[in-house]
């Protein structure tokens, strides 16, 4: 791989986030019976997999194997599955995280990375941007948040902050640890 330049635009992509999300939502599994067993087995999943990642590389690095790039992809699309199970579970939307995401590292490398930068960030200001953000809403992923724990109009219309925590509390069976 070396030094070459990496194209990282989507190319073939045959099916859209929110096809996947509700292909892999059906896969759930209903032995589990219960979000939080499967929120468990969706985390289990995420470090797993990518352990695996990690092994293909270290095999690579440490032992001098070819790396296999079509081993790696699917080991990462693995990843992707139990990272889109854990979202559908918690309700959050892969835009959310690439916002939350995008939004602090904006913040923590405004002009490229840098170890120095690396090593002294600033959380606070990074928290600050990331509490700031309006991102799409949890529940329909179309309508947009106007506030952070708010959702869209479409969704609930009008409902209160408690009114619609509560109902989505009492849906999911997991509780916001921010509360």
């Amino acid at each position: 791989m070396g030094d070459q330049k990496r194209n990282f635009s989507v190319r073939g992509l045959s099916m859209k986030y929110k096809e996947f999300a509700k292909y892999v939502g059906h896969l759930l599994s209903k032995d589990f019976g219960v979000d939080k067993v499967q929120l468990l087995h969706a985390t289990m999943g995420l470090v797993t997999e990518s352990a695996e990642v990690l092994d293909l590389l270290k095999k690579h690095y440490a032992y001098g194997r070819p790396l296999n790039i079509n081993k790696v992809k699917n080991e990462l699309a693995d990843v992707f599955h139990y990272l889109t199970m854990a979202n559908n579970m918690l309700g959050i939307g892969i835009e959310d995280l690439m916002n939350i995401n995008k939004a602090k590292l904006d913040i923590r490398y405004p002009d490229g990375y840098t170890n120095e930068k690396a090593n002294n960030r600033d959380t606070e200001a990074e928290q600050k941007a990331v509490s700031n953000l309006s991102m799409l809403c949890s529940t329909c992923r179309y309508g947009t948040r106007s506030a952070e724990k708010s959702p869209c109009n479409q969704c609930y219309g009008g409902m209160s902050h408690p009114e619609w925590e509560s109902k989505i509390v009492s849906q999911k069976g997991i509780s916001d640890a921010t509360k």
